[in-house]
């Protein structure tokens, strides 16, 4: 988050000077990134509006200018769009046809879009990864949402570039809470959006996002990311959610963990152990017994790695869910550097 630590540092006169100057010139870099970030992704959704599909921008510069002051305040590194599961092989076709690019470390879905939720492609300047969903998580960390009813209570934020539509504000802060969760909270950053996102809340559109949560299992995931940018960016819980927090014995500990984590050194945030620890968690901020059997059960489903990596036919393909345990050994057996995920 360079462009906030360059803000603060320009009213403080013990920063020294190489730094500050590092600080400018990372900021300026990203700034324009931005930008041109804006206009790839205005161009995208128009590409597909054009072939006649939805699609919704989540994250990235949608959520840059709806919850931030300035935008050039939250860069991103990809964009993400997500589009109907009956639409995704259309949208992916229309993509091809404008001169976008198979990431080929990630394999195309070859017709059961089961298998992944989403797509990666490059644009056509080779300049922005665009990641093509048609679900906005893994089965195990679904939104309990159609796309019809994300549609339909999506909304218009205008970028400099042009509007694009995006996740209604309940749908995207529930979204950036079960995004977080996966993840382990790892970035700081994911917690400064739901703290500039939380300022868009009326005291209703709180007790009515509560309400929802409580009925779908993911209660303790909000509540989570809430005290997360409570404890530590000071940010101002409204009363429910506050006693929310108060009332479940476990958020204090889950907080305490994320906290701890998200400053270890990067080379204890990798490996078979991390990960294993990361499947605790999930598992921990899961209320419903369904929910933690579900999520068990994603972690073994085979994905289109798994049957690109090894042909197996007939009775045989029983064995990709012995394999896929042994292929995620393999990957974090040796520790490495965190993907870039925004």
């Amino acid at each position: 988050m360079p462009q906030l630590l360059a803000m603060a540092c320009r009213s403080r006169s013990d920063v020294p000077a190489p730094v500050a100057a590092l600080l400018a010139r990372r900021s300026a870099y990203l700034a324009v990134s931005t930008m041109d970030q804006s206009r790839q992704l205005v161009s995208t959704m128009n590409t597909l509006e054009r072939a006649g599909l939805r699609a919704l921008a989540v994250k990235g510069p949608a959520l840059a200018a709806l919850a931030y002051p300035n935008p050039i305040l939250r860069p991103s590194v990809d964009l993400d769009i997500l589009v109907s599961t009956s639409e995704a092989q259309r949208a992916i076709a229309a993509l091809a046809s404008a001169g976008f690019k198979h990431d080929a470390s990630c394999p195309a879905p070859a017709g059961d879009l089961r298998l992944d939720n989403e797509q990666t492609l490059t644009s056509p300047d080779g300049r922005t990864t665009v990641e093509l969903h048609w679900a906005l998580l893994p089965m195990g960390h679904s939104l309990p949402s159609t796309f019809d009813e994300l549609w339909n209570r999506a909304q218009i934020v205008r970028l400099a570039t042009g509007p694009v539509r995006t996740l209604g504000l309940e749908d995207l802060f529930l979204y950036l809470c079960q995004h977080g969760t996966k993840h382990g909270w790892e970035r700081l950053m994911w917690v400064c959006d739901l703290a500039m996102l939380a300022a868009h809340f009326t005291n209703a559109a709180w007790e009515a996002l509560l309400n929802r949560c409580r009925m779908a299992g993911t209660l303790r995931m909000v509540l989570l990311g809430l005290s997360l940018a409570r404890n530590l960016l000071g940010i101002r819980l409204p009363p429910a959610a506050g006693r929310a927090i108060a009332a479940d014995s476990n958020l204090r500990t889950l907080s305490a963990q994320v906290e701890h984590r998200m400053f270890e050194d990067a080379s204890r945030t990798e490996g078979l152990r991390a990960h294993t620890r990361s499947l605790v968690f999930n598992l921990a901020v899961r209320e419903r017994l369904r929910d933690r059997i579900r999520f068990c059960l994603w972690a073994v489903k085979p994905t289109i790695r798994d049957y690109g990596s090894i042909r197996l036919a007939g009775p045989l393909s029983l064995l990709y869910f012995v394999l896929r345990p042994l292929r995620l050994l393999v990957r974090h057996a040796t520790p490495r550097a965190w993907p870039g995920h925004v």
